[in-house]
């Protein structure tokens, strides 16, 4: 569960809250905060245990969450110290995962392009298959009809050969072979 939700950036260090309570009365419920404003010299805050930085270039940046919601950023001085002139609540973080994260979809779109394109391809070829397929059982189909059915008779025709009917009025001949 994250109390400080910062989009974009990860936590490197521990929030660490720095608030200031009245406690005139010990026994009180709900103390009212304090606000104070460090003057002259600002507040120091070390963080001691620190996650590794990545490696991708992001610069380490102090984080507070003011009392008011706001969020500030401002530069770690060595040694993980952040400063501040105000209460509030304080970590590290680093702006971070902005190029693998854009590398990342970069990836995810070109998978998809290339995925699409692909399958257009896979169902381009299932058409032409189902196509050649029906072609060749719509042959096979005719050519057993042709094979069930009556045969008819050949003749010879000049040097061709072609169907001719069993009876006929007339021989059929060819228009040169004519001469009246």
């Amino acid at each position: 569960m994250t109390y400080y939700p910062l989009p974009g950036y990860t936590y490197l260090a521990p929030v660490l809250g720095l608030l200031l309570y009245d406690a005139s009365d010990l026994m009180a419920r709900n103390l009212p905060e304090l606000y104070i404003r460090a003057s002259g010299q600002p507040i120091s805050i070390q963080f001691s245990e620190l996650r590794r930085v990545p490696n991708d270039g992001s610069v380490p940046k102090c984080v507070l969450f003011d009392l008011n919601g706001s969020v500030n950023l401002s530069d770690v001085l060595s040694d993980n110290i952040c400063t501040t002139f105000q209460q509030g609540h304080f970590s590290i973080v680093v702006g971070g995962g902005g190029a693998e994260k854009n590398k990342s979809k970069v990836w995810i779109i070109v998978g998809a392009v290339v995925g699409g394109f692909a399958l257009l391809v896979m169902l381009g070829l299932v058409v032409v298959w189902v196509k050649k397929y029906r072609h060749r059982k719509k042959l096979h189909k005719m050519e057993r009809a042709a094979e069930v059915g009556e045969s008819l008779h050949m003749t010879n025709v000049g040097s061709t050969k072609a169907p001719a009917a069993t009876v006929t009025r007339t021989q059929p001949t060819l228009e040169t072979e004519y001469v009246p």
